[in-house]
């Protein structure tokens, strides 16, 4: 009785070792997808730059944030290095008010995680006008590439498509403004809905002055919860 049951024990075991054997075989290993090393976000090391000049007829003073990654920092500082030698290149050689030309930008919204960093550059200038204007940007980049975040990859964080947005912004914009919105400023076209920024749980895109309502209204922002 014995015997028969190790004869049996010994068979199931060949069979087990079998299987084994045809599943790890050269031939049945290569058909096995490789596992692709798991990529480390890089690290970063926050810090602020500068970008000061100022003579008799204007001052810039700019302020902008680097990550301590190459191919984000070089992105963002030609940015404010562009804004800053067009205002220059463009300003009177005269004052034709008792204040100075002034181009000055800010940041805030930091926002660091999920593979990404965002932020909101405002860019203000003042030309002897009623009054300065400001520019938002939003700077959306990917850490592994350096690359900048797309409307379509904002569109996928929030699963929605730019119809969608653009009706939910509408809805919220006249609310909000009532007779001061311009409608046409939050129409689903690729260009209203490009400035935008990401936070660990929203997308908020970003409406210029004079975009969806008067100077005076400022900047409007409308967010979509992330999935």
């Amino acid at each position: 009785m014995r015997m028969g049951i190790s004869i049996v024990a010994v068979i199931i075991l060949s069979f087990i070792a079998f299987g084994l054997w045809a599943y790890m075989r050269p031939e049945r290993a290569a058909q096995v997808p490789e596992q692709k090393e798991k990529q480390e976000t890089p690290q970063i090391q926050l810090t602020e730059k500068t970008l000061e000049e100022e003579n008799d007829v204007f001052k810039v003073s700019m302020r902008y944030p680097q990550f301590g990654i190459p191919a984000i920092d070089t992105q963002v500082q030609g940015l404010v290095t562009d804004a800053a030698a067009e205002f220059t290149s463009d300003s009177p050689d005269t004052l034709v008010t008792s204040a100075k030309y002034e181009l000055m930008s800010t940041y805030d919204k930091l926002y660091v995680g999920d593979g990404m960093a965002s932020t909101r550059l405002a860019i203000s200038s003042y030309m002897g006008g009623a009054h300065p204007n400001t520019g938002i940007v939003g700077l959306n980049y990917e850490l592994s590439t350096g690359k900048q975040l797309s409307l379509n990859d904002a569109l996928s964080m929030i699963g929605m498509t730019l119809g969608e947005v653009a009706s939910k912004a509408d809805a919220e914009l006249s609310k909000t403004l009532r007779e001061a919105y311009f409608k046409e400023g939050a129409e689903a076209k690729v260009e209203n809905y490009e400035t935008f920024i990401v936070s660990a749980d929203a997308v908020t895109f970003i409406f210029q002055q004079y975009q969806v309502a008067p100077y005076a209204a400022g900047v409007q922002e409308v967010s979509f919860k992330r999935k």
